[in-house]
Order: structure tokens, then C-alpha cells, then sequence
């Protein structure tokens, strides 16, 4: 590819995911870049875009919309709907545009078959799969029911590890780019843009233009669960009633499904944010908002060896790293101690303003758009060892990989070096080629 002479038109969609795009959208209007974020798939947040959707985007979310809540021969008229309109926007975008930035492994057209033709069409399409669950195995995620699966859930889990084993290869082929992370990108096969060396893009918000309601003398921990069972709220929830029982002057706050601004209030009004119980990125997106707000964040799980391994302490994001089994003890460390805590939420803070901003988030995407990546942004996924996913302990991970090895073969994981993480011994059946 050679370097462009001017400035791309740029396509982002179709879906947001928690703000991601809106952010990229003004990063790049900030730095000159013309870039629209349509979408085709309502957020029940309703995150905002700086220009409506233009028409056969409005039409494809109202069937989407009517899909949602019908059934029967509404929906398979809804579903009609949608790839009509979707290939109106298809259409629509082809002259307008020249790079096509696609999130969560979803393009314009379903099954992403508009992504050929946009390259025949020598378009750009970067395809961002870094945002989680869209690339991650799905043995590496919520069970799909109680453990031990039957045989029916276990089919399922077998048919949906295929599936997204597929889109991630399909992507990874047909993409002039594609981005993953390091901690979900088992089914790679081709070397991939690091998504976290790209950022999330976060805008720096007024701390004292949100009303504070805690006292000098409290300690305010706030939980923000977008899904509390892959959160692991019931956990962080007993964890913060025993510290409550010990401590009279900590207050627990729990907000979920609330607006957006009602989430901003209540991370600015704490001490401390306890984001998760399994995570696989040092900050996500609950992370971000708090740091915008120079709050620090409690972050736990598995995968913090597998971070130090790829990145200095100074190039990850400032967030008070834990594990389930020390997420107490770290929770009551950082409450004893509010000077540090302090402390990490104002160097968090820092990180986002300057690394994070969207404008730097922005100039970091137009640099994949004109082929100047830097040679340390690039992974070979051969190297990616993590096998302990989100939302989930290690034990539920280990039960679902051997139920499904014990069933279907090693290959039914689509993951050559499963062999070696979880200790499989000889594979009994043939591994996928690694193409």
C-alpha cells in the first residue's frame, strides 16, 4: 500500500460500543480528518454522534428496532428490512468515503460480504476486534449455562467457538487492517494492529461541574455493572460487606442501567472504583470515565503477567491491578491509604488526557490509514499464551475446555497452543492448519 497524498473520508460504524466511536469520531473532526460514525444498531444508552444518521442508516436501525421486539413473520419481514436498507447504505457510502473503520466484527451488510466489495472498490476497511467479546473464545467467557453443560448447551458452546473462530479469520483475510487485543486474539492467525496501542478514546471531564454528595470524613466505593454476573458484582458485593462491617465510615454504591450522566456523577463522587472481578485489560471503559474524572479504579484478574510481559509500567495505564483472591485486601488497601489512592487517580488521570485524548487516539488511527505503523504495533498472534478470558474464574474456564476437548477433540477449540496453556498432553484429534 503507498501513502496517501490527502486526507481519507472515513467511515466508522455500525454499531457503537460504549462511546468508542463517538469519541474516535470527534478525535479525528478535531485533527481535520472527515469522518461520520453512522449506526445501524441502536445503543440502549444512546451514545451521540455528531451528525444524524443519513437515511438508509435510520431505515436499517428502525428494523432493527422492530426485529428486537417481534417475532415470527414480523421478524423475518424486519430482517428483510434490514439487509434492504443495509445495501442502500452500502450504496450510499461507496463515493463518499475512502476507509471504512468497522467495530465488534460487524461491517454494513450481515456475515460482513460488503467487505469485498469494498476492497474491490480499493477501499480501506479496518477491522477493529479488540473491543472483547466479538474475537474472545467463547470457552473463555460466561458459560451459557450451569456447569456442567448438557449436551445441548455443550453443542452450543462447540458451534459458537466455531463461529467466531470463523468471523476472526474471515476478518482477519479480507481487511486491509485488522485490530485485536493481545488477551482475545486466540483465533488469530496473521499478525494484527495491537488495539490497545491505538487507545480508547476518552474525554477529560470537569470533575467539580458534577455534584459531590459524600462527606469529608466517608470512603465512597462505586461498582458500575453493565452485566453483574460477567462483572462479578455478587462477589464484589460480599467483598464490600465485610469491609463495611469493619470499617463504619466506607460507603458501597452499586449503579447499573442508569443513564450515562447519572454514572458520571457517581464515579465523581468516590474515593475508589472497583471495576470488575475478571478482567483481561488493565482499564476498560468504566476505568476511562473514572480516570476522566481523576478517581482511582480496582481492576482484577488473571491477566496482569501476561500485560508486564508486553508493556513498561509506565506505558499501562495507571489502575490499582488485583486478582480474585487478594481483591478484598487490595480494595482495603487502597481505602486505608486515600493519599495514594489519590495519587493513582490523578496519574490516571494524566494518562488520559495526553495518551487517551481523542485527538491522540484519532492521529494513531491515521496512521494505519496511510501505512506508517510503527513495527511495535504489530503482534504475531503465535505469541498471545492467555487462556483465562473475562467474566469468568479459571475453574468455570478449565471445566468448559475439557468438557469440550472430552467431546469434540482438541480442535474443537480452534486454538493450536491450547496444547500447551491448559496442559492438554498430546492432541487426540488433528489441530486446525494454521494458515
Amino acid at each position: 500500500m503507498t501513502t496517501r497524498s490527502r486526507t481519507p473520508r472515513v467511515f466508522l460504524g455500525t454499531q457503537e460500543i460504549s462511546g468508542y466511536y463517538g469519541g474516535l469520531e470527534a478525535g479525528l473532526l478535531a485533527i481535520g480528518v472527515g469522518a461520520r460514525l453512522v449506526t445501524t444498531h441502536p445503543h440502549p444508552f444512546g451514545y451521540t454522534q455528531a451528525r444524524a444518521n443519513p437515511r438508509p442508516a435510520a431505515w436499517a436501525s428502525r428494523a432493527v428496532l422492530l426485529h428486537r421486539r417481534s417475532s415470527g413473520v414480523v421478524r423475518v419481514l424486519a430482517a428483510a428490512a434490514y439487509v434492504a436498507a443495509s445495501i442502500l447504505l452500502l450504496l450510499w457510502s461507496l463515493p463518499r468515503f475512502d476507509v471504512f473503520v468497522f467495530g465488534w466484527g460487524i461491517s454494513i451488510l450481515p456475515g460482513n460480504v460488503d467487505i469485498p466489495v469494498l476492497r474491490l472498490f480499493r477501499k480501506q476497511v479496518i477491522s477493529v476486534l479488540g473491543h472483547g467479546s466479538e474475537a474472545r473464545p467463547p470457552y473463555m467467557s460466561t458459560p451459557p449455562a450451569e456447569l456442567p453443560l448438557s449436551q445441548t448447551d455443550l453443542r452450543a458452546l462447540r458451534d459458537a467457538t466455531a463461529a467466531t473462530a470463523r468471523k476472526v479469520r474471515r476478518l482477519e483475510r479480507w481487511s486491509t487492517r485488522a485490530v485485536g487485543l493481545t488477551t482475545t486474539a486466540q483465533f488469530f492467525r496473521r499478525p494484527f494492529v495491537d488495539f490497545y496501542r491505538l487507545g480508547l478514546p476518552t474525554t477529560q471531564r470537569e470533575r467539580d461541574g458534577i455534584p459531590r454528595e459524600s462527606v469529608d470524613s466517608e470512603l465512597v466505593v462505586v461498582h458500575v455493572p453493565s452485566n453483574p454476573a460477567v462483572k462479578g458484582t455478587v462477589f464484589i458485593r460480599s467483598c464490600m460487606e465485610r469491609i463495611m462491617a469493619a470499617n463504619p465510615n466506607v460507603r458501597y454504591v452499586e449503579v447499573s442501567n442508569r443513564p450515562h450522566a447519572e454514572v458520571l456523577e457517581a464515579l465523581a463522587s468516590a474515593t475508589l472504583v472497583v471495576d470488575q472481578l475478571w478482567s483481561d485489560i488493565p482499564m476498560a471503559v468504566v476505568g476511562t470515565e473514572a480516570a476522566s474524572l481523576g478517581t482511582a479504579t480496582v481492576i482484577s484478574g488473571y491477566a496482569w503477567p501476561e500485560w508486564h510481559s508486553r508493556w513498561t509500567s509506565e506505558d499501562l495505564p495507571p489502575t490499582i491491578l488485583s486478582t480474585p483472591d487478594t481483591l478484598q485486601s487490595d480494595i482495603e488497601g487502597a481505602l486505608a491509604d486515600p493519599e495514594s489512592t489519590r495519587t493513582v487517580g490523578a496519574a490516571a488521570s494524566a494518562f488520559v488526557a495526553t495518551r487517551w485524548s481523542p485527538e491522540t487516539v484519532a492521529r494513531n488511527y491515521l496512521r494505519l490509514m496511510v501505512d506508517d505503523v510503527p513495527p511495535e504495533w504489530v503482534v504475531d498472534p503465535a505469541g498471545c499464551r492467555y487462556g483465562w478470558g473475562v467474566g469468568v474464574g479459571r475453574d468455570r474456564v478449565e471445566s468448559m475446555v475439557a468438557a469440550l476437548v472430552d467431546a469434540y477433540g482438541v480442535g474443537s477449540l480452534h486454538w493450536p497452543a491450547a496444547v500447551d496453556v491448559y496442559d492438554l498432553g498430546r492432541a487426540p484429534a488433528p489441530l486446525p492448519p494454521h494458515r
